[in-house]
């Protein structure tokens, strides 16, 4: 660790290895922060994000770790306060999305995944983080606008985004005098490959008709929310919600 690394800042987010995750990564990374990119099980992809933005100049690192299992948060946590010796920010990536299923035909077993990773680990991360902050900590948890669509084929995923989002916006409350701000970034649908393997060409050309904008989202207009809320610019905003989705209600 160089003279200056520990001034400065550092950045944990969650399911980082590609998608969404690998656009805030590499977000950050280009606003100065130190980037721990985290993944459960594509080290091959966490690795060149890694890469790009090592090759950039900046410092990263990529972390294994599941964030449904409470050792393995611990072990994310402590591995980027290591590397970077502080954590300032968190973003609660990671999560899963089923294609979309009415809730009579949807499996018990995927809504029990749904709720581990994107309720359990939102949970895990957003308590670790809790723990750990220091004054002037960001905490950004990635939610989605399918909260309150109320589209068909969407309760199940809806659910467990909408649980994360309350979490989050009573843990602004809970950390009162801390001066730790805790909000939520919404996105709508956003060209990914997640995104575009788990809904029909019909139903992206639906989403597309119904957003003002006329398009999907890109990675890049999320990770632009997440940069705003992570800087000092947003110091006064906490226990909120940003929707990016071109308008889509």
């Amino acid at each position: 660790m160089g003279p200056t690394d520990s001034l400065k800042k550092s950045a944990l987010v969650t399911g980082a290895s590609r998608g969404l995750g690998r656009a805030i990564a590499w977000r950050l990374h280009q606003e100065g922060y130190c980037i721990a990119v985290n993944h459960r099980n594509s080290a091959a992809d966490a690795d060149a994000v890694v890469d790009k933005v090592c090759e950039d100049g900046g410092r990263a690192i990529a972390v294994q770790g599941d964030v449904s299992e409470p050792e393995d948060v611990v072990a994310i946590f402590d591995a980027t306060q290591e590397a970077f010796g502080r954590v300032d920010v968190l973003v609660n990536n990671a999560g899963v999305s089923p294609a979309r299923e009415h809730i009579q035909n949807f499996r018990a077993e995927h809504f029990d995944e749904l709720l581990q990773v994107n309720l359990k680990g939102a949970f895990l991360c957003l308590r670790e983080a809790a723990r750990r902050f220091q004054e002037g900590g960001r905490i950004i948890s990635i939610s989605s606008s399918t909260v309150n669509l109320d589209a068909p084929g969407a309760g199940p995923y809806a659910a467990s985004k909408a649980g994360g989002e309350r979490l989050t916006k009573i843990l602004a409350k809970e950390l009162a005098g801390r001066n730790i701000t805790v909000n939520t970034v919404a996105p709508g649908l956003a060209v990914t490959d997640l995104a575009l393997s788990t809904n029909t060409p019909e139903q992206i050309a639906q989403v597309v008709e119904l957003t003002p904008l006329g398009r999907l989202g890109d990675p890049e207009d999320v990770a632009a929310a997440v940069a705003f809320l992570a800087s000092d610019d947003a110091a006064f905003i906490n226990g909120a919600t940003l929707s990016v989705n071109g308008g889509l209600v």
